[in-house]
């Protein structure tokens, strides 16, 4: 019975760290998907300042 206790312990104790290592790889997902996202919306205000000033330079010529 002892044997069996200790064994359930142990496996709820794993159970525990893997529980931890998702939430932990889950946040981590989260704050790439977030820089992913200022990323995105960097290259979408470069791209839209770029098209304003070709834009301009060909009004000029």
């Amino acid at each position: 019975m002892q044997e069996s206790s200790s064994t359930s312990a142990e496996i709820s104790a794993s159970v525990q760290e893997v529980d931890s290592t998702i939430n932990e790889l889950s946040s981590k997902a989260m704050e790439g998907s977030n820089n992913a996202n200022q990323f995105k919306e960097k290259a979408t205000e470069v791209k839209r300042n770029s098209q304003y000033a070709i834009d301009k330079t060909r009004q000029m010529h």
